[in-house]
């Protein structure tokens, strides 16, 4: 039985959303028979799903994509993939979608909930200091999936 969900709601955005979905798929394909991943189209017109839709169509990677039809704001999103099914779930992970995963990464947070049993909350945190995160500043805004693994190369190595 799967006990992990993991969720990203988006608007617009489609490099970081490839970006998001390509490296979750590849830093987690080892857990596949544990993982469930709900992406929130949240009224994207920029082709998100048209990118992602050959993913999603591929059953065995688990990936639901909900879309409405214009942007209901993050909390009915973030909403959208609680109600996924959430009790089900040992762990849900809901997230942004300029994360790109590194190797390990939930590996290491599922060792850490192992190792302190009390602790029910986990989150990243990131420095705007580097050119991956200095689009959120509105200095970089990347059109397409290859120029934002460029920048995730300039700012932390390949």
């Amino acid at each position: 039985m799967k006990d992990i969900l993991i969720g990203c709601c988006a608007y617009q955005g489609k490099p970081f959303n490839e970006v998001w979905i390509e490296t979750l798929l590849h830093t987690t394909q080892h857990l596949r028979d544990r993982v469930d991943i709900v992406f929130v189209d949240n009224g994207c017109t920029d082709g998100t799903k048209e990118a992602l839709a050959p993913l999603v169509a591929d059953v065995s990677l688990g990936i639901t994509y909900k879309q409405y039809p214009e942007n209901m704001g993050i909390c009915t999103g973030w909403n959208a993939i609680l109600d996924h099914g959430w009790p089900q779930y040992e762990f849900v992970g809901v997230m942004n979608n300029d994360i790109a995963f590194g190797e390990g990464w939930l590996d290491s947070m599922l060792e850490q909930f192992e190792r302190y049993p009390l602790v029910g909350r986990m989150h990243t945190s990131s420095s705007d200091e580097d050119e991956f995160n200095a689009w959120r500043n509105h200095r970089v805004v990347p059109d397409t999936k290859e120029q934002v693994y460029e920048m995730l190369t300039k700012s932390y190595g390949s």
